[in-house]
C-alpha cells in the first residue's frame, strides 16, 4: 500500500510542480534516473519511519541530513547550469519542501485512506507531530507546519502552497508517466500483478486521488473498467483492516510483520543512493 500511495500519490503530487520539475530537467535527473529516483526515495522513508529512526546518529535520522545536503547541491548545480529563478523561484524553496512535505503527509494519507488504509484521528496527530521533526532536519521553516496535527489543518496550508504553484508543464506529465511505469514494475514484481491490469489500476487511482483535471493536463487516461472494479476491491480491503481493527492480537501481529519487512528491506546491501553521493557533492 506505500508502494502504491508513494508512486500514484505523492510523487505525483510532487511532480506537479513547475519548479521542481525544472530543476530535475536542469541537472539532467528528469527521466533517465526516474525509477531509481522513486526506489531511494522508498528507501530513505522507509528508514524514517521505522521506530527510533530519527534519533540522533540513526540511519533516518542520517538520511534525511543527506537528502539536506542533497538539495543545497542540486540548488547549486541548477544555478550553475541555467536554471531561470526569475522564472521558477529560487530552485528548492520553502514552497518547494512545505508542498512536498504536504504530499509525505496528506496526500499519502489520502491516498491510503482511498486504499482502505486510513488512519484514526489519534494516529494521524501523532504521525504529523513526528513529521515535524522531518520538517526540522530538512531546513523547513516550523512556521509553515508545526502545530499541524491533521488533514483538516494540513489541506488548509496546502491550498495556500497550492495557490503559489504555477500549472504543471509538459516535465510533469514525463514525470507522471516515470512515476506510474515504476509503480507498474513494482507491482509486477512484488505481488506478480500483469502489467495490462496493474497500470489500468494505478491510473484509476491516480484520478481518483488528484482528480480528473489534474490527471488530464498530466495526460494520465481514463481507466473506467479498471475503476469500476477496484471499488469492491478497496471496500473488501477497508473492511478486512477494520476486522483485524477489532482484534487486538491480529492488529498487533500485523504491525509487527510490516516492521520486520521494514527492518529486512532497510538491511539489505545496495549501491549508494543518489542523497548519500549528493551529501559529498557527487550526485551528479
Amino acid at each position: 500500500m506505500h508502494i502504491i500511495a508513494l508512486n500514484a500519490g505523492s510523487l505525483i503530487r510532487v511532480y506537479e510542480s513547475p519548479s521542481i520539475s525544472a530543476v530535475l530537467t536542469t541537472t539532467g535527473r528528469l527521466v533517465d534516473s526516474a525509477q531509481r529516483r522513486i526506489q531511494e526515495t522508498g528507501s530513505w522513508l522507509t528508514r524514517v519511519m521505522l521506530p527510533g529512526g530519527l534519533r540522533v546518529g540513526q540511519p533516518g535520522y542520517v538520511a534525511t541530513l543527506q537528502v539536506r545536503m542533497l538539495h543545497a547541491h542540486m540548488r547549486r548545480l541548477a544555478l550553475n547550469r541555467g536554471y531561470d529563478a526569475s522564472a521558477d523561484g529560487h530552485p528548492i524553496n520553502q514552497v518547494d519542501l512545505g508542498r512536498t512535505w504536504m504530499d509525505f503527509t496528506l496526500t499519502a494519507y489520502t491516498a491510503e485512506g482511498l486504499l482502505g488504509f486510513g488512519l484514526s484521528s489519534r494516529e494521524q496527530a501523532d504521525l504529523y507531530r513526528y513529521w515535524w521533526c522531518v520538517a526540522h532536519l530538512l531546513g523547513i521553516d516550523e512556521r509553515l507546519v508545526r502545530g499541524i496535527t491533521g488533514n483538516e489543518a494540513a489541506a488548509r496550508l496546502d491550498a495556500v502552497f497550492q495557490a503559489v504553484t504555477g500549472p504543471v508543464t509538459e516535465d510533469s506529465a514525463v514525470l507522471a508517466d516515470a512515476t506510474l511505469e515504476s509503480a507498474t514494475s513494482a507491482l509486477h514484481g512484488l505481488l506478480h500483478v500483469p502489467r495490462e491490469l496493474a497500470r489500468p489500476a494505478l491510473n484509476a487511482l491516480a484520478r481518483r486521488i488528484h482528480g480528473d483535471a489534474v490527471c488530464q493536463d498530466l495526460r494520465i487516461p481514463p481507466a473506467p473498467i479498471a475503476d469500476a472494479w477496484l471499488g469492491p476491491v478497496l471496500s473488501g480491503l477497508a473492511l478486512a483492516r477494520e476486522r483485524r481493527r477489532r482484534d487486538p492480537r491480529q492488529w498487533q501481529a500485523a504491525i509487527d510483520r510490516n516492521l520486520a519487512t521494514a527492518l529486512d528491506l532497510a538491511a539489505r546491501p545496495a549501491r549508494p543512493t543518489a542523497y548519500q553521493r549528493g551529501a559529498t557533492g557527487s550526485a551528479d
